[in-house]
Formats: structure tokens, C-alpha cells, sequence
């Protein structure tokens, strides 16, 4: 069940991320899934089954040496899933505390920013991603963030 796709830094990896087997439509009890696909040769090149988050992938980023990729998701918790793009497999799967809706990378790939509902909060991406170095309450759902370097430093 696809619910987002992005492409790698030199567009050759195609990814796509959702949900694996839907048991029941009003309920995502299905485990995390995403997969990559070579477009040119039409071909799936890896497929990472999630082992511990259930629901949809709702965000896929590409490290920006296309190195790996994170997807997530937010539901009542969030979930982190770091994905080796050459070896085809989970670096990580990590659930986190709270809800988010989109994120993003610095352009190190060393932080992420996540964006969600009343919070927003930003994660060490090469440690442990519970690792939360800042978050802030806001007062309506942010449904999106974006990471201006000479603008977001957050210590």
C-alpha cells in the first residue's frame, strides 16, 4: 500500500514507502514497508520489511550523499527506520515519542527536524535517534518543516 515516494540525490533509486499487508482498512495494523526500485531497468533493487513499527511510512528522505535512506512515520508514536540503500538493509528501526507529520535532514544528514502535531523537535540522526536535543510546543498541528542552513541551527 504506497503512501509516499521520493527519489535518491542522483536520481537512480526510486523509493517508495507504506504499509505491507493491510488486514483491515480502518486500521493500520499492517508493519512499515519500503522499497526501492531501479527505474531505468524497471526492476525492485531492495525491500525493507519493517520489524517493530506498524503503520504507514508517511516521509522518505535520502541522506545527501545518498548513502541512506530514512524513512518514518508518526502516528500516536513516531518510528525511525535508517535503511542501507548498497546493502538493502535495516541499519535501525526506532520508535519515538512523539506524533510528527513530515521531517527533515540538515545537509549533513547528522540532525533531523520533525514537524507534527503541537511539537516540534529535532533528533540526532547519527546516535540514537531518541536522542532529543530540542523540542517546542506550539499551539496548532505544523504539518511540515523545511531546513534553511544559514537560518536553523538548533544546539
Amino acid at each position: 500500500m504506497p503512501e509516499v515516494y521520493t527519489w535518491d540525490p542522483k536520481a537512480r533509486i526510486h523509493s517508495i514507502g507504506g504499509m505491507g499487508k493491510v488486514g483491515n482498512i480502518d486500521h493500520l495494523e499492517g508493519k512499515a514497508h519500503v522499497e526501492l526500485f531501479n527505474w531505468r531497468k524497471a526492476e525492485r533493487v531492495a525491500q525493507f520489511p519493517g520489524d517493530k513499527g506498524r503503520g504507514l511510512i508517511t516521509h522518505l528522505v535520502f541522506h545527501p550523499q545518498g548513502d541512506w535512506l530514512l524513512g518514518a512515520r508518526g502516528d500516536g508514536k513516531g518510528l525511525f527506520m535508517f535503511l542501507d540503500v548498497a546493502t538493502g538493509k535495516v541499519l535501525r528501526e526506532e520508535a519515538v515519542s512523539n506524533h510528527f507529520h513530515k521531517f527533515a535532514l540538515d545537509e549533513r544528514g547528522t540532525r533531523i527536524y520533525t514537524a507534527g502535531h503541537n511539537k516540534l523537535s529535532v533528533w540526532e540522526a547519527a546516535g540514537s535517534a531518541q536522542t532529543r536535543k530540542w523540542a517546542a510546543t506550539v499551539g496548532a498541528d505544523v504539518l511540515g518543516v523545511r531546513v534553511q542552513p544559514s537560518v536553523m541551527n538548533v544546539s
